[in-house]
């Protein structure tokens, strides 16, 4: 048999097995195979940290989209509701000896849940956002704004009280950047904090 015919044959064949490579390693390149599960969950979230050297309480809350039992996407929005005082350089530079801080902060979640049907299971969470400094004093009530880049991660423990209850206790870094105020520097606000999280939906 001659090249030309066989040509034609060595062709298709070439063809044939690159449609085939593209269709399993399109199966292969699937965020999630098979029968895709859904949830949801919101609730209340208690934290305690370190501001400027001052145990600190924040609340807030979360919302997220729990997919297949393992992970989970939303939003969570963090305020402080402990007086903090600003910095001595702070408050001399605004001439304000009673300065104080108002912090917040929120942004995208992303979850990694481990064992989620398990009575005590863990997550690995972690938050991208921004987040605003305000310096306030009863003479003055808002001094000065800024604005910051947060990242925090953190691990949790959480308890399956209920079909539809969960709570969470876990440990997280707070991970701070830009911050332009006088006498306030990004460590003074970042740190390490506490957090207890509790979720109602369906998981």
């Amino acid at each position: 048999m001659k090249l030309n015919s066989i040509f034609p044959f060595i062709f298709i064949s070439f063809l044939q097995l690159i449609l085939v490579q593209e269709q399993l390693y399109a199966q292969e390149q699937t965020l999630f195979n098979g029968d895709v599960t859904n949830g949801y969950f919101g609730g209340p979230v208690f934290k305690i940290t370190e501001i400027n050297n001052e145990i600190s309480y924040m609340i807030g809350g979360r919302a997220g989209w729990v997919v297949q039992h393992k992970y989970s996407f939303g939003l969570g929005g963090y305020g402080l509701i402990s007086a903090v005082q600003a910095p001595l350089e702070t408050r001399l530079e605004y001439n304000s000896p009673n300065l104080k801080m108002e912090y917040n902060y929120g942004g995208f979640e992303f979850v990694y849940i481990i064992k989620s049907d398990e009575f005590i299971h863990y997550t690995l969470y972690s938050l991208v956002g921004m987040g605003t400094i305000e310096l306030y004093s009863p003479r003055y009530f808002n001094q000065h704004n800024d604005s910051f880049f947060v990242f925090e991660p953190a691990i949790n423990v959480i308890l399956n009280v209920h079909s539809i209850l969960r709570i969470g206790m876990g440990v997280s870094y707070r991970i701070l950047s830009g911050i332009d105020t006088y006498g306030i520097d990004s460590s003074d606000i970042s740190g390490f904090g506490g957090t207890i999280t509790i979720k109602l939906g369906i998981f």
